[in-house]
């Protein structure tokens, strides 16, 4: 599981900003699998099945979610994701 993750949030995280827009407008479930592996790879079984239930039961409301953070932030935002450090 823990490669699957890997390959797929390396695979996403180089997809130019304009691409990751359109699969968010297109379809939830590439966002939603980004989800899943950020949650695979801290083994979060919450993060796992919440990433689940918000793609399949709430992808309407996260498409504009994600594409005003991916617009203002340059990333998806997920419980997962780590703080930014202070300097």
């Amino acid at each position: 599981m823990k490669e699957f993750a890997e390959k797929y949030i390396e695979f996403y995280d180089s997809m130019p900003l304009w691409a990751k827009v359109l699969f968010s407008i297109i379809w939830a479930i590439p966002n939603g699998l980004y989800r899943f592996s950020k949650s695979a790879l801290v083994e979060s079984d919450v993060g796992m099945a919440l990433a689940v239930i918000v793609t399949f039961f709430f992808g309407e409301i996260l498409i504009l979610v994600d594409i005003i953070s991916l617009l203002v932030c340059k990333k998806l935002l997920w419980i997962n994701n780590p703080k930014p450090k202070k300097d």
